[in-house]
């Protein structure tokens, strides 16, 4: 199911087993957030997306800014 607050996650247990994820892929936003090193800047979402080229830049900020607000970063 969609989270209001954050359109571009989805949680459902069908994926992932209910962890959150970006909306339409398996793509944890907890993976999403170490491989970034918790950083939302270019260089970080640069090299994201050279392994997973149809994640957006907007995905993979939503998935961090998200995971900071659920750690209390």
């Amino acid at each position: 199911m969609p989270m209001k607050k954050w359109p571009l996650l989805d949680s459902n247990p069908a994926y992932l087993g209910g962890d959150p994820r970006i909306d339409g892929t398996r793509l944890s936003t907890e993976h999403v957030y170490e491989y970034c090193a918790g950083s939302d800047c270019d260089a970080h979402i640069r090299m994201f997306q050279k392994d997973w080229p149809y994640v957006t830049a907007k995905q993979i900020k939503q998935a961090i800014a998200f995971e900071r607000t659920r750690r209390g970063v």
